[in-house]
């Protein structure tokens, strides 16, 4: 597949229904094999026990080449390598742990994300005064930037899922401008069902979304807690790409060059999302929160 063009602010109400029918029956076809393969590595990684290591472009070009535009299936597939290249099969037999109350009494009974972020920063400040030899630094640095851009992500989660499930207000706002949503068909015979378990679906949706979308979580900040911060998140897109290749290939970029990072780079993303975070914290949705 050529580069994908695509803009996530470019998509036609029709694209969107197609991306989302396509996003769901992928993620119920195919997951990271960090959630259920096991590692050996003298085998030489993953073990794709329930089949793989399957390829996006692939799965996703073969089941809807030729009926979707393809430059709508590069968009997904580009979506998608930001957390995993290469996927295995789902195993159904496990338990999903998105069904599990306890799994969502902890989302909605948060802390204080905000003081619990000014923590990690304090610690990895303090981590990275520790004088060490060049080697155990440049593993220290990439060390640190992986679990900036996941701090980053953790709070941008538990903030925006702490608010929509304890403000009726935000609840009602996520129900109404979240994507998947419009366009889903209720019978009128099931209603009060659907609404009895309404609170749990969003809790499921809200644990699904990929939080390392920058696009994406921007849009949903915007419209569900009214707070916008475009030109604070642009720099941030390049740090998750970078973060996945710290991960996914071992500290190489796409074309097996090795990511070499200095105390300047960790310092800069730092301030970016410190600048981020304190936007979000002091915007008039968080005046109330926490």
């Amino acid at each position: 597949m050529d580069d994908y063009t695509l803009d996530i602010d470019d998509l036609t109400e029709e694209q969107e229904k197609q991306l989302e029918e396509m996003r769901s029956w992928f993620f119920e076809n195919y997951e990271n094999p960090v959630h259920s393969c096991p590692y050996i590595s003298k085998e030489g990684g993953y073990q794709y026990i329930y089949g793989g290591p399957y390829d996006a472009a692939d799965e996703l070009g073969s089941k809807f080449g030729g009926s979707v535009d393809d430059k709508l299936i590069e968009f997904l597939v580009a979506e998608v390598e930001e957390d995993c290249i290469e996927w295995s099969g789902r195993d159904y037999k496990k338990p999903d742990y998105y069904d599990d109350p306890y799994f969502f009494e902890d989302i909605g009974s948060l802390s204080n994300p905000y003081l619990d972020f000014q923590v990690f920063i304090k610690n990895l400040q303090n981590l990275l005064n520790i004088n060490t030899d060049a080697a155990s630094k440049e593993l220290l640095l990439k060390m640190a930037y992986v679990n900036l851009v996941t701090s980053l992500e953790a709070y941008l989660f538990e903030v925006f899922t702490s608010k929509v499930e304890n403000d009726e207000y935000y609840f009602r706002r996520f129900i109404e401008s979240y994507k998947p949503y419009k366009t889903e068909k209720i019978s009128l015979s099931i209603i009060f069902e659907k609404q009895e378990k309404l609170k749990n679906k969003v809790k499921q949706d809200l644990s699904r979304i990929l939080w390392h979308n920058i696009p994406m979580v921007q849009a949903l900040f915007k419209e569900v807690l009214e707070i916008e911060f475009k030109e604070k998140a642009g720099p941030l897109k390049e740090a998750m790409h970078i973060r996945h290749d710290l991960v996914h290939r071992n500290g190489k970029d796409k074309e097996g060059n090795i990511i070499n990072l200095t105390i300047n780079q960790i310092n800069d993303l730092m301030d970016q999302i410190l600048t981020l975070v304190e936007h979000i914290h002091n915007s008039e949705s968080m005046k109330e929160s926490f």
